[in-house]
């Protein structure tokens, strides 16, 4: 009986420990995070703009730029001042980021493919808009910030300190039901296929130990979608730029509900592979423990 005890509350001083390290870990990359955004947004941004004499539409493009760099040095600080962190996360990996970034790009262009081969799109070739340039560098922002949050500090975070099961559910859950903010991602079809879209993000950045990977991947998943035509999670601004002119045809199954075309079975089917070859390794010897306080070695 005492023996049972004294393992009992080791474990919760154990678990104690973890939780105490992942919620300072956490707080160290908002504040990082955080500080340099907000640096960038208030004053470089501005200041580059006046000096520079910039109208409001370069000035946007510029914005993009350098918050997303900014991004990218707090979150070096982050990995710099976290405890058990690697900077090398943050660094050039030309290699990484090339077939990531064409992993992204080849999966949703399989997805549309096959819907439209199957009669849910049918295509037609349009002039692209220049515009499409601002476009790629918005939602590439926006694609690496998620990145930073969710897998680069969420994601590293629980990893280390409760192993890799858990680091994989919990972002990504959290990951889904955020994106019920956006009125066209509602359906519990749109809520499951978020949740498997943040795992596969998670495993990019697993697998390849570097943001801008998974950032790349995120985002040329989303460009895909924006440069055949269809709308992004709903968004239809862009649609006009495209360098495809898209017909929606059949059950939304096939041709997706209003986040499109992530929204369909197919897309369900192939995410789901590639989320089984990306995580191979966790069971032939690489991170095979589902509950390990350490991060498996790259």
């Amino acid at each position: 009986m005492i023996f049972t005890t004294q393992v009992g509350e080791g474990l919760a001083m154990s678990l104690g420990i973890r939780l105490r390290d992942a919620v300072v870990a956490l707080l160290i990359g908002a504040v990082c995070v955080g500080v340099a955004v907000a640096i960038a947004r208030l004053a470089l941004v501005p200041a580059v703009a006046a000096v520079l004499g910039l109208d409001e539409e370069t000035t946007s493009i510029v914005r993009r730029v350098i918050v997303t760099i900014a991004m990218a040095i707090g979150f070096y600080f982050y990995l710099r001042f976290a405890k058990g962190e690697d900077t090398s996360k943050v660094g050039f990996n030309g290699r990484a980021i090339f077939l990531a970034g064409a992993g992204g790009m080849g999966l949703m262009a399989l997805i549309i493919g096959i819907n439209g081969a199957l009669g849910g799109y049918s295509f037609a070739l349009a002039t692209p808009d220049i515009a499409l340039i601002a476009v790629f560098l918005a939602i590439f922002g926006m694609a690496f910030l998620e990145e930073v949050v969710f897998r680069g500090v969420l994601f590293s975070v629980l990893e280390r300190n409760f192993g890799l099961w858990i680091a994989l559910l919990l972002p990504s859950l959290t990951f889904s039901l955020l994106h019920l903010l956006n009125d066209s991602w509602g359906s519990w079809f749109a809520i499951a296929i978020g949740f498997l879209l943040g795992v596969l993000w998670s495993l990019v950045y697993w697998r390849t130990g570097n943001i801008w990977a998974a950032g790349l991947n995120h985002a040329l998943w989303n460009y895909t979608i924006v440069i055949s035509g269809l709308p992004l999670t709903g968004q239809t601004d862009w649609i006009g730029l495209a360098s495809l002119s898209t017909e929606i045809h059949g059950p939304s199954w096939l041709s997706g509900g209003a986040a499109r075309p992530e929204e369909t079975v197919v897309a369900v089917i192939v995410t789901l592979l590639a989320i089984a070859l990306l995580l191979k390794p966790a069971f032939v010897g690489r991170g095979n423990q589902p509950f390990q306080t350490e991060a498996p070695q790259r």
